[in-house]
């Protein structure tokens, strides 16, 4: 009797064929490899949850601390957030669509899926620093254990856990995935993506649809995304056009699928369509320069070649922008080199296998994005993918010719140990050398300063100044007014950005008792304006390395300069508000513009005192409070020369108002809006003169309910 699935002539019956075993080109089998140090086995595993636990305690340990700077494009997401929500889940752009896909970044709409991601967790464990950045590591390490299941799945790799700790001693993540930055994202987006489309490839159709969701993930992540993504897409298509072909039931319902999550993506093109041209611009691309077509692809070629060389991921003397280098490290430490050439050609000797093409794959598109303007760690972030699969795959090569099971267990252990421990040196060197890695904190540099300033110092300052608008400089960060709104203390009628140069001609002109946030730059320039009289410092913030860095005071200019100014700029001249005190109630106030009197005297009660429009013009007076206040009265007395008609209009804290229409003739100063103690949010006062009359007042009396019982003037 022949044996199953055998010919009479020895052959194999072709019936039978499809019961035997397959070995795939991504398979690696020894079977003279113990069961123990095999794919699934308890030590696989227990190597894998000490990579893990090690790359996510490089993550999270001391993550406000590291980098040292909080960057506006790590805390406009969840702003961006809770400003849709706040605009019942609609965007604040025009047409104000709902449920927007991309959100606006100082400029440009380029935010997508981070701000979903991040508005979520944020809205749910609080608006922080600590809250936006363990969002990014989190989503960085679901990354790298979606590379490790791949390994472990798809490629049938003994050292599938090798790719979480190669992953942890690359200097370029461990920096990016402590911040809030969307490149992180699309990171985790695209391991997840690749996972998810070779299970489709060599195990199950239906994974396409997991494939399609989190290519989709990928591509509204981050902008360079897009052309990761487009990239990846051509080149599975083209390398697996017979599986998708013998699958085309499959693929055909996955391709709906993805049309469906590109929807919003149209959407956002027909809505916004001048935003693509602007956004190369703003990023300086080539392509949208003078220059032909044939040079345009010579700078493409050139700036894709430059995203793979060597010299920029091995060596520390790296051209990057200086807040995304690690202090002393290349982006990808020297050693690991040989690792990743040896697993490109390792995937290059196994092209026939799908999976080794995808990788192959990945490392083209990675570079794809950023040569269509400058390449840069945080646009090529997709190449540490490709690299921490190269080295992962040649470790597993290099551990298969160890054939002595105790000493695989101390190559294993061994590797993951020293690599462990790299993780930490690498965390302990940036928290020691990080703050002073470089003496260039402004513009240009670091842009220090969020946390120092606009969480610690502002917010106290303002508590005990409540009288005080804020002036802030924003020479030294980019986005700067983002900083309020994710700290939570914005109000448009008190904060104002401006830089000294707007003082010095005239266009900004803080009272002495408004609180000024001056760099040091511009606070040691001051001696060289001869309109300031002088700056009053209440308090220095000082640089990671010591020096000043920030004057936070009182700005004095001089009367003449004062008056110069607003007879040159007039109703533009900044604040709009002043803020004052009503009877211990802070609030902001407005008062058009003046032929005689001060807006800081609508609460003072001198008869020497009075507030007079220009003769035909009407008087107006807002008064917005802080917090909503429970008020009985309010009575404004005009100076009785003069007819007038008035309405004030009082702002209920539920969103609806109440109005008071008035009028007085000459000798007759007093008019009264009783409001039997409803909680007032603001209070508008519009007055008219008679014909050519102008309009005066003497003051307006807030009388609050009780238990306060007194009098707000």
């Amino acid at each position: 009797m022949g044996a199953p699935g055998a010919t009479s002539s020895g052959g194999l019956n072709p019936a039978d064929v499809t019961d035997l075993p397959v070995t795939t080109a991504a398979e690696v089998t020894t079977p003279d490899i113990p069961p123990s140090v095999r794919p699934g086995s308890r030590t696989g595993w227990a190597l894998f949850f000490l990579a893990v636990a090690a790359y996510a305690a490089t993550r999270l340990i001391a993550i406000e601390d590291y980098p040292i700077y909080f960057f506006c494009d790590e805390a406009i997401h969840p702003v961006a957030f809770r400003e849709m929500v706040a605009n019942r889940f609609r965007g604040i752009e025009a047409p104000q669509e709902i449920l927007p896909a991309y959100f606006r970044n100082g400029r440009m709409l380029n935010l997508s899926l981070s701000v979903y991601v991040q508005g979520v967790t944020s809205y749910l464990f609080g608006q922080t620093v600590a809250t936006v950045r363990t969002t990014s590591a989190l989503a960085s390490l679901s990354g790298a254990i979606a590379l490790a299941l791949l390994l472990r799945r798809v490629f049938r790799a003994r050292e599938w856990w090798s790719v979480v700790a190669f992953l942890t001693v690359m200097p370029a993540l461990l920096l990016h995935s402590r911040t809030g930055f969307e490149c992180v994202l699309m990171f985790s987006s695209y391991s997840w993506f690749l996972y998810f489309y070779l299970r489709y490839r060599e195990e199950n159709p239906r994974f396409i649809f997991a494939a399609m969701l989190f290519g989709a993930a990928t591509f509204y992540s981050y902008s360079p995304g897009q052309g990761l993504m487009l990239i990846t897409g051509i080149f599975l298509l083209i390398s697996d056009l017979a599986y998708h072909w013998r699958q085309r039931g499959w693929a055909g319902a996955g391709l709906g699928f993805g049309l469906l999550l590109f929807a919003p993506y149209a959407r956002f093109r027909i809505l916004h369509p001048q935003m693509l041209g602007a956004h190369l611009a703003e990023i300086q691309s080539y392509w949208v320069q003078p220059i032909s077509l044939p040079q345009k692809l010579l700078a493409f070629v050139r700036a894709y070649l430059a995203g793979y060389d060597p010299r920029y991921w091995f060596v520390v003397d790296s051209k990057e922008i200086i807040r995304h280098v690690f202090p002393g490290f290349a982006f990808i430490p020297m050693p690991l080199a040989p690792l990743a050439g040896l697993g490109f050609i390792l995937c290059l000797a196994r092209w026939r296998s799908a999976a080794h093409r995808a990788l192959l794959g990945a490392l083209l598109a990675s570079g794809f994005s950023g040569a269509l303007a400058m390449h840069g760690v945080t646009r090529n972030l997709g190449f540490l993918v490709s690299m921490a699969m190269f080295m992962a795959l040649a470790f597993d090569w290099l551990a298969g010719f160890v054939r002595t099971a105790a000493w695989k267990y101390v190559l294993q252990w061994g590797a993951a140990g020293v690599m462990a421990a790299g993780g930490f040196v690498l965390l302990a060197n940036a928290l020691m050398f990080g703050p002073t890695q470089t003496r260039i904190y402004d513009l240009f540099g670091m842009q220090w300063g969020a946390q120092a300033v606009f969480r610690d110092l502002i917010p106290r300052q303002m508590r005990t100044h409540p009288t005080a608008n804020v002036f802030i400089s924003h020479v030294w960060a980019n986005n700067a007014e983002v900083f309020p709104r994710f700290f939570g203390w914005s109000d448009f009628r008190r904060v104002y950005f401006f830089r000294l140069e707007d003082v010095v001609v005239g266009g900004v002109l803080p009272r002495p008792r408004d609180l000024v946030l001056l760099t040091a730059p511009e606070f040691e320039s001051i001696p060289k304006h001869e309109m300031i009289e002088r700056f009053e410092v209440l308090e220095r913030v000082a640089w990671p390395d010591g020096r000043p860095g920030f004057y936070l005071g009182h700005l004095h200019l001089r009367p003449e300069f004062i008056r110069h100014s607003l007879a040159t700029f007039g109703d533009t001249v900044s604040p709009k508000f002043v803020r004052l005190l009503a009877g211990g109630i802070p609030c902001a106030v407005f008062v058009t513009r003046l032929e005689s009197g001060d807006g800081d005297d609508i609460f003072t009660t001198s008869d020497h005192s009075a507030l007079a429009s220009k003769r035909g013009e009407d008087l107006r007076v807002e008064i917005q409070f802080d917090q909503p206040v429970a008020i009985d009265e309010i009575i404004v007395t005009h100076t009785g020369e003069w007819s007038y008609e008035q309405q004030i209009w009082a702002g209920l804290d539920n969103g609806s108002a109440t109005g008071h229409h008035a009028t007085g003739k000459p000798g007759e100063p007093g008019a009264t809006a009783r409001l039997e103690g409803k909680l007032i949010q603001s209070v508008r006062l519009d007055s008219r003169g008679g014909p050519g009359e102008p309009v005066a007042l003497r003051f307006i009396e807030i009388i609050p309910s009780s238990p306060r019982g007194q009098s707000a003037r």
